[in-house]
């Protein structure tokens, strides 16, 4: 009868240090899943950022349209003539 309850105390044993795995289990893939998610959206940020960022710099490198004769067809020097002040 000894021998028994032993056997049967260490079943319980092992079901709950089973049931104690399957928990560290599932946290650790809660954990996992969690820093996944924010790392996508981390990543998905600084990659919206660098888009905006390089459509910035496509946009200060491409000259602009009001500056200078472009904007008038004369030359900025012959603005002030053609707007009668010499």
């Amino acid at each position: 009868m000894a021998e028994l309850k032993k056997a049967t105390e260490e079943v319980k044993e092992s079901l709950e240090a089973d049931e104690t795995l399957k928990e560290a289990k599932q946290d650790l893939a809660d954990s996992i899943s969690g820093i996944q998610r924010q790392v996508e959206r981390e990543g998905s940020e600084a990659l919206k950022a660098e888009e905006r960022k390089e459509g910035e710099l496509q946009a200060s490198s491409e000259p602009s349209k009001t500056d200078g004769a472009e904007a008038t067809g004369v030359p900025p020097a012959e603005e002030g003539k053609k707007d009668g002040e010499r």
